[in-house]
């Protein structure tokens, strides 16, 4: 089950705080997420199940349907392309960012995400 796969988002908050000396903290909830980029957020690192582990992107933006993030492992596929395992399904943008369906998002979220978020 993939939440039972030690995260790794923890580390990363702590090496981020290091080097900024701005508070962060782990959100736990999708809705957290997309509140913060409602009020203006970019760039939101969340750890979410992936595949048979767990992966870090860079949510950027969200819209009605679809949530876009930069993913480290990208693809170069042309845009347009709809990618699937390892992974969910997602879809490769225009800008080099990958997008996923918004509800598709949440239910991963749901199975034991995290978000690193301004704020202590």
């Amino acid at each position: 089950m993939p939440s039972e796969i030690p995260d790794t988002i923890e580390t990363s908050r702590s090496l981020y705080q290091a080097l900024t000396a701005r508070p962060v903290r782990l959100g736990i909830s999708s809705e957290e997420v997309l509140r913060a980029l409602a009020q203006g957020a970019k760039g939101i690192l969340v750890e979410l199940p992936w595949g048979e582990g767990r992966h870090q992107i860079v949510v950027t933006q969200v819209d009605a349907r679809r949530i876009r993030f930069f993913n480290a492992q990208r693809t170069d596929a042309p845009a347009g392309t709809v990618l699937g395992a390892p992974g969910p399904e997602r879809r490769v943008e225009a800008n080099g960012e990958e997008s996923m369906d918004l509800v598709r998002f949440v239910a991963l979220f749901a199975q034991g995400g995290k978000a690193m978020l301004q704020g202590a």
